[in-house]
């Protein structure tokens, strides 16, 4: 005889009966006690990083040590009063800088503020995630997810790199990708129906409204592409998690607008000056490069994109044929919000260069997962129907959790290694290899293997000089010599009145001479992304307050020091005269007296 209930019998019934109780139920049930165990995992998960980040503070870098300079300068120049956009040139928010500036205000000035400042922040975006996932996903499946923004946030390698390749490159790049995630997630997922209509649905939704508009705000004031990728979200899916409900929107504009109101506060009020920099950045970036770009993000995620399309596919089984034309549109607007979180996810990392897999990804591969798990909810006995649906669920959830498992495991693991790695060898490393200043002196910057004999100083140098001149970057061992070189010529010449411009990518030297940046600079100077020869800021503004300029004999990016020459070259040749040089720099001081060439001064 069969089983009563058209369960399969024998063994497969049998099979089918322990799949349903113990796998299915504790995978589809919402229940409180898993919530808790899931929320006690988060938290610890969250202190166990912490402990790791506070101990180890800056840690070392194997690629891309430059970006740190760039970011401590900003920190720094924010603690002297200097406001972005309105003091000097960024292509960055506010947001990211106020960030590193939190973290030297508790660290110090000094390298440690990178760690610090994202550690601040850390707990409080992994708990809004919780309490966005906590209302949307299972508890497994939030559990993952805010792992992932968490991990987004204060991972310590290059995004797409392996875990080891540490790194500061991309810090503002993760921190709107953590937030981006959580509006992602918001937008293209709507609640729970038991949550959505419940009797505090009103509070809830104006809740999620204030927490969508703070997280737009504090976008817009990060960079610029991702509060575009967000409004787009908001606009093509807010349907969705709001529904009509005008109090939720109305909470949303109200929370984006007081961010807004209070970063524009602390800009001065001089929005035109934020609104001239974003001008002046798009106008720099070529159409044809981002199609390029995007071309490549393809190509980079194939086999991410290749998974997601296989999650499409699963959803289309569980169709019930009695109320097809309902199913077939319920699976259209679930492969829409997908495809909307797959191209924000592309779009972005295309713009940044990035070649790992955005976090993005994994919420879209999430949104589908949950949306087969709504279909599979079980509230009869046993159907083969039912099996056929909740193995369709297992997989698509455990394709979500490989997605989003990919960025956890490479970002945990980078902060275990940064841990590891800080305890076993900062203390041995030569002094070639830290920067020789009270304020960057836990910059630690080690030598590759194949630089491992090079203790000498004169050593490392003779090799960045016979380096191809048109070949862009330096090692991390190079870079600290690079440093150092030009910090001990300075030292020749600087005081207190001192304003240090480098004809650079980056200018490290007024933070680790503790000396105020100059007003007017730009915060980095990268040609083709951030400035041209057709798009750069005023002459006059920038060398207003500037003493020495530091011009390098091997620069870190040619065609930046090239395009800064073509672009200010007139102005350095009228105003400073060299007084000083050494084997990796030549040292300007402005002139008693010179001519002052028009605006713009080429």
């Amino acid at each position: 005889m069969k089983p009563p209930n058209g369960a399969p019998d024998g063994w497969i019934g049998r099979l089918g009966s322990a799949w349903e109780d113990r796998l299915l139920g504790a995978f589809l049930a919402d229940r409180p006690g898993a919530y808790r165990l899931a929320l006690v995992g988060l938290v610890a998960i969250v202190l166990v990083t912490l402990g790791m980040l506070f101990s180890f503070g800056c840690t070392h870098q194997w690629s891309c040590a430059w970006d740190s300079a760039f970011l401590l300068d900003g920190g720094w120049r924010l603690l002297a009063g200097q406001r972005p956009h309105v003091d000097f040139y960024s292509p960055l928010g506010a947001v990211p800088l106020l960030v590193t500036a939190l973290g030297m205000l508790v660290a110090g000035p000094r390298g440690a503020a990178l760690s610090y400042g994202p550690a601040i922040v850390f707990p409080f975006v992994t708990l809004a995630a919780w309490w966005i996932a906590r209302r949307r996903l299972p508890a497994l499946h939030a559990l993952v997810f805010c792992s992932m923004v968490g991990f987004t946030l204060v991972a310590t390698h290059y995004p797409g790199h392996p875990f080891h390749d540490t790194t500061y490159a991309a810090q503002y790049n993760r921190l709107g990708g953590a937030l981006l995630a959580v509006l992602l997630l918001q937008m293209l997922l709507p609640p729970r129906n038991a949550d959505r209509d419940s009797g505090s649905a009103g509070v809830a939704g104006v809740l999620e409204g204030l927490c969508a508009g703070v997280i737009l705000g504090l976008l817009m004031f990060t960079k610029i592409t991702y509060f575009g990728m967000g409004v787009a979200a908001v606009a093509m899916a807010g349907w969705s998690c709001f529904r009509l409900r005008i109090a939720a929107w109305s909470a949303m504009v109200g929370a984006g607008a007081a961010v807004w109101f209070c970063v524009v506060w602390y800009l001065g009020f001089d929005f035109a000056a934020f609104d001239a920099d974003m001008k002046m950045l798009a106008a720099v970036q070529d159409p044809d490069y981002r199609i390029v770009a995007l071309a490549n993000a393809v190509r980079w995620n194939r086999g991410a994109l290749g998974l997601l399309a296989v999650m499409m596919v699963l959803l289309v089984r569980p169709m019930r044929r009695g109320n097809l034309d309902a199913e077939l549109s319920s699976w259209l607007l679930t492969a829409t919000m997908a495809v909307v979180g797959i191209f924000v996810g592309l779009f972005i990392y295309s713009t940044d260069g990035i070649s790992g897999m955005p976090p993005a990804f994994a919420v879209a591969a999430l949104v589908l997962a949950e949306n087969l798990r709504r279909r599979c909810v079980i509230s009869g006995p046993l159907q083969p129907e039912t099996f056929e649906r909740g193995f369709k669920y297992l997989l698509a959830s455990a394709l979500a959790a490989y997605l989003a498992g990919v960025i956890i495991v490479h970002g945990s693991l980078s902060v275990a290694y940064s841990f590891g790695w800080h305890w076993l060898h900062a203390d041995r490393l030569p002094t070639t290899a830290v920067v020789q200043s009270r304020t960057m002196g836990d910059v630690l910057l080690p030598p590759r293997a194949d630089e491992a004999q090079l203790v000498d100083r004169d050593a490392v140098i003779a090799g960045i000089l016979k380096r191809d001149p048109e070949q862009p970057a330096l090692t991390s061992y190079q870079y600290a010599c690079w440093t150092n070189d030009g910090l001990d010529l300075l030292r020749r010449h600087v005081n207190g009145e001192s304003r240090i411009f480098v004809m650079d990518w980056v200018n490290p030297f007024s933070f680790a001479l503790e000396l105020p940046s100059p007003r007017g600079d730009a915060l980095y100077w990268h040609a083709g992304r951030v400035f041209d020869e057709e798009h750069f800021p005023d002459a006059d503004r920038v060398f207003r307050e500037v003493t020495l300029v530091m011009v390098p004999n091997r620069a870190i990016q040619p065609a930046s020091k090239r395009a800064l020459a073509r672009v200010y070259g007139r102005v350095l040749q009228s105003r400073f005269q060299p007084i000083d040089q050494s084997k990796l720099w030549t040292l300007y001081a402005r002139r008693p007296s010179g001519d002052r060439p028009s605006r713009g001064g080429t």
